[in-house]
């Protein structure tokens, strides 16, 4: 059975992977001010602006993250999407403009 957790928009399931992703994808994109997307984890935890989503991204498996992002780049996301380690549902462009943001490290 999920746990709610205190931020809005994440449920989150007895499991490390799911966890990890979550607390990666939302240091990734603390600052990014396009945040109406949702991300779908392998299990069907659901993390982000789930009710006014542009798009959804469908993570595939456990290491989908890690393949796309060793060193980011367009070479990397394409060659994930081509290996079928995610999907894009609903607003394409709305997930090339995520793509095209670069957070200061």
């Amino acid at each position: 059975m999920p746990n709610r957790s205190t931020s809005p928009h994440i449920v989150l399931l007895e499991n490390g992977d799911v966890q990890a992703g979550i607390h990666f994808l939302e240091r990734l994109t603390a600052e990014y001010r396009g945040n109406n997307f949702a991300v779908r984890f392998w299990d069907g935890t659901e993390w982000g602006d789930i009710d006014q989503a542009r798009f959804t991204l469908v993570l595939k498996h456990p290491a989908a993250l890690r393949s796309m992002f060793p060193s980011p780049s367009e070479l990397t996301l394409g060659e994930a999407f081509i290996y079928d380690d995610f999907d894009i549902e609903g607003d394409v462009v709305g997930a090339v403009e995520l793509a095209d943001y670069q957070p200061v490290v």
